[in-house]
């Protein structure tokens, strides 16, 4: 079996974390990989979805954590789903760096419709 393409993933990390230690979380990835056995081959990530419960306040100090999640899986589209609000300029911000922010996320909110149809066109391309 190659694992070439998930050593190559391996090394980004390691030279990429040399620059900002600390915990690194994803709460949601959608592969290529048909199957578990497939991963090592291909880990390349169709979608990574971030999570958040606070108040945008209380994480802003994490969007360069983020970021370098982001960096170092290179998944093809990238989300946080944010149950509070969060600024406009932030989201227009993330956007320019390749993250769409859906907030107001919860339970038969407008904002769990939209991660729904947005997750739903992402997956089905």
């Amino acid at each position: 079996m190659n694992f070439s393409r998930l050593r190559q993933l391996y090394d980004r990390a390691k030279r990429l974390l040399r620059r900002e230690p600390g915990d690194l979380k994803v709460d949601l990835v959608f592969t290529h990989a048909g199957t578990c056995e497939d991963l090592p081959t291909d880990p390349s990530i169709k979608l990574m979805i971030i999570t958040n419960t606070q108040d945008y306040n209380t994480w802003a100090k994490d969007v360069k954590k983020i970021l370098l999640v982001k960096d170092i899986l290179q998944p093809e589209q990238s989300i946080i789903a944010s149950l509070k609000s969060i600024p406009g300029h932030i989201k227009t911000w993330l956007k320019s760096q390749g993250v769409i922010v859906v907030d107001n996320v919860y339970p038969g909110s407008p904002g769990d419709s939209e991660l729904a149809t947005l997750v739903k066109s992402i997956l089905v391309k």
